[in-house]
């Protein structure tokens, strides 16, 4: 229901890096007059003015040159000639948030707003595209026949959440996976802590299969950086968590660091009984001879035994190979002789 300027500048602010914008920064073809705009969606809730602000969000938005003539007492200081340092002297001033947002608000007469309600466009970018990868920019290049997606049916048996719940846990998913991302950008820099985002994710449990495979994941890869930094224990319980490869195998790998050898040896035995994908099976093949000698035990041979089946064929006409695959059709359900055929057409898939 609001005017169309409002509706393309709150969808300019969604779009952006924010959360807050310089009034005057806002200016775009499509909206002659900003200000009108500004007080609709703030009249609607769909933004708001800014009361007060932090140094590092005005840091953000505001150059150097304006930060030190609008904090002439603090500018005096050698240490504020680069912005890091000019940060720091606001982040030690006492000045309150409001009058540091008043101060730089008076220098062009702008005033600092934010939108509202992005929770609520994330929802429908989530139900829109299925994931948290893709946003507007992917919605706008599709709109314009850019991008062509592949026009699958929605009816309700495919959607990805079935209630409102699992959408939510999907949400919360998520958010643990962005916090580990900045863990992993900022590393030793980072506030967050991995044990105690880890303790966190272990006292989450998902109920619902849309972020289950994905939740799985990341319990490996949080899981691994445990590892790394020595935290083994804490290792053990993320892997347990996931149902993926290679969970069992890097447990068993953490158990025999631990010198759980009996348990290292059993994680093994039963990986190699009922494995979840050959690569596991091969990395538990690996390991057991290895632990079956620390233990004292007899190591198994490694050499795998496949059955062998003879028989003897009269000579005829036909080639050996289709005289086999005709004996064969006696007792198999299904015979074909495909030669190299075979073989090299799935390499060709392949590659």
């Amino acid at each position: 229901a609001l005017p169309w300027p409002a509706l393309c500048l709150y969808v300019r602010m969604i779009s952006r890096v924010g959360p807050s914008f310089r009034s005057g920064a806002l200016v775009y073809d499509e909206i002659p007059q900003t200000q009108p705009a500004l007080a609709a969606l703030a009249a609607a809730g769909l933004a708001e003015f800014c009361q007060e602000l932090d140094p590092q969000e005005a840091g953000r938005l505001f150059t150097l040159a304006e930060l030190r003539s609008a904090f002439p007492e603090l500018a005096v200081d050698p240490g504020t000639r680069r912005k890091p340092g000019m940060l720091a002297a606001l982040e030690a001033s006492p000045l309150p948030p409001e009058e540091l947002l008043q101060r730089l608000s008076g220098l062009r007469g702008e005033r600092v707003v934010r939108p509202l309600g992005a929770a609520v466009v994330e929802v429908f970018q989530l139900l829109f595209f299925g994931n948290r990868y893709q946003g507007l920019t992917d919605f706008v290049l599709s709109d314009l026949g850019l991008t062509r997606y592949y026009p699958y049916t929605m009816d309700r048996e495919q959607r990805l959440f079935r209630c409102r719940p699992e959408l939510d846990e999907y949400l919360d998913c998520g958010r643990f996976a962005d916090r580990y991302e900045l863990w992993l950008v900022e590393r030793g820099e980072s506030p967050e802590n991995l044990p105690a985002l880890a303790a966190e994710m272990l006292a989450f449990s998902p109920r619902y299969p849309a972020g289950g495979e994905r939740w799985q994941r990341l319990c490996n890869r949080v899981a691994r950086d445990l590892e790394r930094e020595g935290e083994l224990s804490l290792a053990l319980s993320m892997y347990a968590r996931s149902g993926l490869h290679p969970s069992r195998e890097r447990s068993a790998r953490v158990l025999e660091r631990c010198q759980q050898l009996r348990r290292a040896h059993q994680l093994c035995t039963e990986i190699v009984a009922a494995p979840r994908c050959e690569a596991e099976r091969d990395a538990a093949r690996r390991m057991l001879p290895r632990l079956q000698r620390k233990l004292g035990l007899e190591p198994a041979a490694r050499r795998e035994q496949f059955p062998v089946a003879t028989v003897t064929l009269p000579v005829g006409e036909q080639g050996v190979e289709r005289a086999a695959a005709e004996l064969l059709a006696q007792t198999w359900s299904s015979v074909h002789y495909v030669e190299n055929s075979l073989m090299n057409g799935l390499f060709g898939l392949a590659f």
